[in-house]
């Protein structure tokens, strides 16, 4: 675990894992803030645990990659299972997003900062759920081949290693 693929964090999977991380922080850092004063709904609660949920599996699924720990997974279809998966977190996080829209959407006259904060989580929530839209359809695009990329400098030279293997039947 010595070795840290920068190449990941600057890759186009690596930005939408950061942008991921950022929006679930702030979707559910907002619903602690509201739900502190003022009880938790249920739909509120669900959107809570969704958005914590899908934030730490971000953070396992980055970690993983910036240490080349998935390197040492070989099964077929990776990009396909990584697909599937961050489909099934779209759906989710789309889900509680909407259903916390619609819960503070019955408040039409609400004006305090209490909704203000709540639409922001929800707005949060449901730019999560396209993210991981984007995510789950590069890693479906990208199901024939498992991409990895390490950098490495030394004595002001830089080496920059990009691998690909394609799997066939």
């Amino acid at each position: 675990m010595g070795a840290l693929d920068t190449a990941y964090a600057q890759s186009c999977y690596g930005i939408l894992k950061i942008l991921e991380f950022i929006c679930l922080l702030v979707c559910w850092a907002c619903i602690i803030d509201v739900t502190s004063g003022y009880g938790r709904h249920s739909r509120t609660s669900f959107l809570l645990g969704v958005s914590i949920s899908a934030w730490i599996f971000v953070i396992i699924f980055f970690c993983c990659y910036l240490f080349m720990l998935c390197g040492h997974f070989s099964f077929n279809n990776k990009g396909l299972i990584f697909a599937i998966c961050h489909f099934i977190w779209f759906v989710l996080l789309l889900i509680s997003g909407a259903l916390a829209a619609d819960y503070i959407a019955s408040y039409r006259r609400c004006r305090t900062s209490y909704c203000d904060i709540y639409k922001v989580a929800c707005a949060f929530g449901l730019f999560s759920a396209l993210l991981f839209l984007i995510d789950g359809v590069y890693h479906f695009k990208n199901q024939g081949g498992v991409t990895h990329s390490s950098s490495s400098s030394s004595g002001g030279t830089r080496t920059v290693t990009k691998t690909t293997v394609v799997t066939t039947r």
